[in-house]
């Protein structure tokens, strides 16, 4: 189930709101009423998707936008005219009225928005690991005459064989060759 925030400085309509979102049985949903309590939510509960309207009690979607971390992503809802005075170019924006379908499809595409922002910005592998991929690839190029992609090809292979990581592949395969010693 997706997880999202609904920051709005009425509590009324973010109740609205959250009960909206969560009708689908699709979203779970974290209502909040101040960037406080948004910024608590972020850090407790790493939820990285927010549907707000443009201000709150302390401040404005984008200043409590600049203050969450990289991976978060927004929707503010309002009228075009409040939405012209947002500059921020990463707040995405939502004209109301609209019909609850176009609500939840633009929430829907902010979720995945969110999680590919987050796989981007998240390194698969640490250097260390990458490094002893490298190490093994540029071994059996040496010790075989693979090319790099046949390398490549034959750790991945015996990676998926054996259901070992791909980087502790790589790393047997350079503690097989040269012991302790690497």
């Amino acid at each position: 189930m997706d997880r999202v925030i609904a920051a709005f400085e009425s509590g009324k309509t973010c109740l609205r709101v959250k009960e909206l979102l969560e009708s689908t049985g699709e979203i779970s949903c974290l209502g909040c009423v101040s960037a406080g309590q948004v910024k608590r939510a972020v850090a407790r509960q790493h939820i990285g998707t927010i549907v707000c309207g443009p201000k709150l009690p302390e401040c404005s979607a984008e200043e409590l936008f600049v203050d969450l971390p990289d991976y978060c992503v927004m929707l503010v809802m309002a009228q075009q005219d409040v939405l012209e005075l947002i500059d921020e170019p990463d707040i995405f924006k939502f004209r109301l009225p609209a019909p609850k379908s176009e609500i939840m499809a633009s929430v829907r595409l902010l979720i995945q928005m969110g999680e590919r922002l987050d796989r981007m910005r998240r390194p698969r592998r640490s250097q260390r690991e990458q490094e002893a991929i490298e190490r093994a690839k540029a071994y059996l190029m040496e010790s075989r005459g693979f090319t790099e992609e046949q390398a490549h090809r034959y750790l991945q292979r015996l990676s998926m064989s054996t259901g070992v990581p791909l980087s502790k592949t790589a790393q047997g395969i350079l503690e097989k060759a040269f012991g302790g010693n690497m």
